[in-house]
């Protein structure tokens, strides 16, 4: 039987979790954490977490190109308008 290896978004991730879910290495998160600090992390004690919806608002901030939508004029989708 096949295991759902998916990471739990309701708990928080280990630096492990974390870069496999990003397919980075650690030491881009540990580099991170000593530089820019693009990805906000949480220390507990000597231990570092990351927060799901955090990791995910910084996939969110990365996002480069592709087309921009405006507004959607409804004779322009084909809707009819009376």
């Amino acid at each position: 039987m096949g295991h759902n290896t998916a990471p739990n978004p309701n708990v928080l991730w280990d630096e492990k979790t974390t870069a496999q879910f990003l397919g980075v290495s650690v030491e881009f998160l540990q580099q991170d954490r000593h530089g820019p600090k693009r990805i906000p992390f949480v220390r507990i004690g000597r231990a570092i977490r990351y927060d799901f919806a955090d990791v995910r608002a910084f996939v969110a901030s990365q996002k480069v190109g592709g087309a921009q939508r405006g507004p959607v004029i409804p004779w322009a989708a084909g809707v009819e308008v009376r």
